[in-house]
């Protein structure tokens, strides 16, 4: 329950009160149209799921963030930063308003779904980049690919509530005083620290049924963070560069790229090292994969997966430096994506591109596995065969890979990627089923052209 009352000897009042608290906790109607203010001779409402909105200053619309939408985004919680059994409000009864009552706060600390299904809902309508609650019926939730996340803390809260009855017809009514603070926080998890803060101060006035005030204030509450310039500016994209608005128009366009050619081919394992300076890890949110890096100009392979509803996405390099790469083309049904990251002179690895490699011949998997302190992490194994599995084909492959490794390079014994780790089979009685996207594959998916 959102709020405590303690029951009086008048039986009436009560009534209404504990009728309009136990709405609170049970439902969110959806939000009551916005009224359009008062005539100079009169009052104006709207009505909207069985309340009477009376008539406010219209609010700040929030800013819609079409086309470009926002940085990756998901929305967190709630906190009631409320110490348990503060007096809120009041509870008032009769023409009089003789106060019967002290509404205080509860033990409530965090807030239930229903407020972050509220601020979802808020966020897309506003166009922004949302990660998370993609299908509440099958429990998709692709909130921990978002870099920034964005969270609240109710720090303080008003509710006057005001009941009456009509001794003619027995019919009670209920209006509603209220108000509530809520500080705004985005936090970095790339970084881990909370990069932007704001506050937000709302009113609202309400008669009718008095169900789901509570909820309307924090729809309120996040609506007003949504006009905020200030807030808009800061969770719109950086621009891209100009290199990736030209890739982006269609992938029936060809993307021509420049390969990486060595005198000689790489001796492994003994130059494994020299391999991993081309081996990236990538940090969508609180989770990570790998990939890998195909031209000097800084073009990455990985798998869609990992960067899949991402614009642009933190990149770490084996040095220790983090940039941000632009996601370029991505194909979730042969699960590939390209990246671009600035700069030029990026090692690249050298590729083979010919097609299906050997059954039996060497394999490494390079990548970045379970933990981030494991990046440049090398595995060994064989081609295990050629598969073609739901229409897609696959090389299989006993190397051993675990998550993080998903969008890594599968290389040969000449230090070539021949493939991008895509996925395993991981189950009880079962050892050394991998599966990577051919490469020959992964550049037809995406257009993409090395020349001769």
């Amino acid at each position: 329950m959102i709020l405590s009352y303690a029951r009086k000897a008048f039986v009436a009042p009560s009534l209404v009160a504990v009728i309009f608290l136990t709405g609170c906790e049970t439902t969110d109607n959806p939000r009551p149209a916005t009224a359009k203010p008062a005539a100079a001779t009169g009052t104006a409402t709207a009505k909207d799921g069985g309340n009477t909105m009376v008539a406010q200053p219209p609010a700040p619309s929030p800013i819609s963030l079409a086309p470009g939408g926002s940085r990756p985004v998901s929305f967190q919680r709630v906190i009631f930063n409320i110490e348990p059994g503060t007096a809120i409000g009041k509870f008032y009864w009769g023409p009089l308003k003789l106060e019967k009552d002290t509404l205080k706060a509860p033990s409530l600390k965090v807030g239930s779904e229903d407020f972050a299904l509220i601020a979802r809902d808020e966020l897309r309508k506003a166009n922004y980049s949302l990660l998370g609650g993609e299908n509440l019926v099958f429990g998709s939730d692709e909130s921990a690919k978002a870099r920034y996340q964005l969270g609240a803390q109710v720090t303080g809260m008003k509710l006057d509530v005001y009941g009456s009855m009509n001794f003619w017809s027995g019919k009670q009514s209920v209006s509603v005083d209220g108000g509530m603070t809520a500080d705004w926080q985005v936090y970095d998890t790339f970084t881990r620290s909370v990069i932007y803060t704001e506050k937000t101060v709302i009113d609202l006035k309400s008669t009718g049924g008095g169900q789901n005030e509570i909820f309307t204030m924090f729809r309120k509450s996040i609506r007003a963070l949504l006009a905020s310039e200030k807030f808009a500016a800061f969770m719109r994209p950086p621009a891209a560069g100009s290199d990736a608005k030209a890739s982006l128009s269609a992938y029936d366009a060809v993307l021509r790229l420049t390969p990486a050619h060595y005198d000689k081919p790489r001796a492994l394992p003994a130059e494994v090292p020299v391999l991993l300076d081309s081996v990236v890890t990538i940090k969508p949110g609180s989770g990570f994969g790998s990939g890998f890096i195909i031209s000097a100009d800084g073009c990455v392979l990985t798998a869609a997966h990992v960067v899949s509803g991402l614009k642009t996405v933190p990149v770490r390099l084996r040095s220790g430096l983090v940039l941000d790469a632009d996601v370029l083309r991505l194909d979730d049904g042969f699960d590939v994506a390209l990246l671009k990251l600035p700069g030029s002179s990026h090692q690249p690895i050298e590729l083979d591109r010919a097609g299906a490699p050997t059954a039996g011949g060497d394999a490494y998997a390079l990548g970045c596995p379970a933990m981030e302190e494991l990046s440049s992490s090398v595995t060994k194994g064989v081609v295990s065969g050629a598969r073609e599995i739901a229409q897609r084909k696959f090389i299989q492959t006993d190397v051993k890979v675990n998550p993080g490794n998903s969008g890594g390079p599968l290389v040969d014994k000449d230090g070539r990627a021949f493939g991008i780790i895509s996925w395993k089979i991981s189950a009880p009685g079962y050892e050394g089923l991998a599966f990577a996207i051919p490469l020959s594959e992964a550049l037809k998916a995406l257009n993409l052209d090395f020349g001769k």
